[in-house]
């Protein structure tokens, strides 16, 4: 399944980044360079960019209430949610389109617990281009279902019955650690609504 995201570019423009466009002059020091800035450059910074970064979490990570969740109270499931992490290594631009500002990247997603136990790699593949209704916003889609079919499988039970389980009993849980990986389909849009 693919889906796509759409975000809101929230940066420090005003007058002087108004007076540094009309002037020519481009950036003024200080300012920091936007995901929009590096998808026009054709960087790779725009496939590690902390705001991409943050969409394809929200693509990956499962929802309270959802599916994954069924017959959960939404406040165990938020703190289910809370008790693993999601980042990213190995990232790597596979392509850019200059004609419409798209780069094409891959990565290996990473899911770990509280206690540092960490999955293996989980690939994902995703493209970040420029939103076609805004010039502030960019949109984030691909296949990042492997990462999915992980966090809603056996490695999600795992993950609930320790967070869950140690909390009744007031410790810490049994190792219950997520292993594994898959591969799959699915996209999300920047606004994580």
């Amino acid at each position: 399944m693919r889906t796509s995201a759409i975000v809101r570019v929230s940066g420090y423009v005003g007058l002087a980044g108004l007076l540094a466009a009309t002037a020519g002059c481009g950036k003024l020091p200080g300012l920091a360079e936007t995901t929009l800035d590096l998808l026009e450059q054709g960087s790779p910074k725009a496939c590690v960019a902390e705001d991409v970064r943050k969409v394809l979490r929200g693509m990956i990570r499962p929802a309270p209430g959802s599916f994954a969740f069924t017959g959960m109270a939404d406040a165990d499931a938020k703190r289910v949610i809370e008790s693993f992490a999601i980042d990213f290594e190995q990232t790597t631009l596979e392509s850019k389109d200059e004609d419409v500002s798209r780069v094409t990247c891959s990565a290996q997603a990473i899911v770990s617990n509280t206690r540092g136990v960490r999955s293996s790699g989980l690939a994902i593949r995703y493209d970040v281009r420029p939103a076609a209704e805004s010039t502030d916003r960019f949109v984030v889609g691909g296949d990042v279902s492997g990462a999915t079919a992980f966090l809603s499988g056996a490695a999600l039970a795992a993950i609930t019955a320790e967070v869950l389980t140690g909390e009744r009993q007031g410790g810490p849980a049994p190792d219950a650690s997520p292993t594994g990986e898959a591969t799959g389909t699915a996209a999300g849009d920047g606004s994580i609504r």
